[in-house]
């Protein structure tokens, strides 16, 4: 939690009522109360943290604990993008068409005087499905 956003939040505890586990665990998960896992985890960490810290403490626990599920989930998000990238091969050029020949995503070949690269695996000519895509323009 930045001091921007402390400053603007009003504290919700006084003297009165501290915060509890309870209130830890709502506060982690607040951004994705949906998310089982960060539940879970909140409340482990929250038995943990209310055993042994401070209840003036517990919110600032939680911020920190929110702010890193959140920035996991993203690089999650961020991997499972860059797994997808890594499994598609860049563009080689395979030479004329040969229609005998199954062709990988990516493959360059030339028909009829264009050039295509195929945009998944396939067998089919180039030019007469969606499966290919034709490179510039035609001679």
């Amino acid at each position: 939690m930045s001091a921007e956003n402390a400053a603007e939040e009003p504290h919700p505890y006084s003297e009165h009522h501290q915060p509890t586990k309870f209130d830890l665990v709502a506060a982690i998960t607040k951004t994705s109360p949906d998310d089982e896992h960060a539940a879970r985890a909140a409340r482990i960490v929250a038995e943990a943290i209310g055993t042994c810290a401070k209840p003036a403490t517990m919110l600032m626990h939680a911020a920190h604990l929110r702010d890193a599920f959140v920035v996991a989930k993203q690089i999650a998000a961020l991997q499972k993008r860059l797994d997808a990238l890594e499994q598609h091969r860049t563009m080689s050029f395979e030479g004329p068409h040969d229609p005998a020949k199954a062709y990988r995503p990516g493959a360059v070949v030339q028909r009829s005087g264009s050039t295509y690269v195929a945009l998944t695996e396939t067998d089919e000519p180039p030019g007469q499905s969606s499966l290919w895509r034709r490179l510039g323009n035609d001679r």
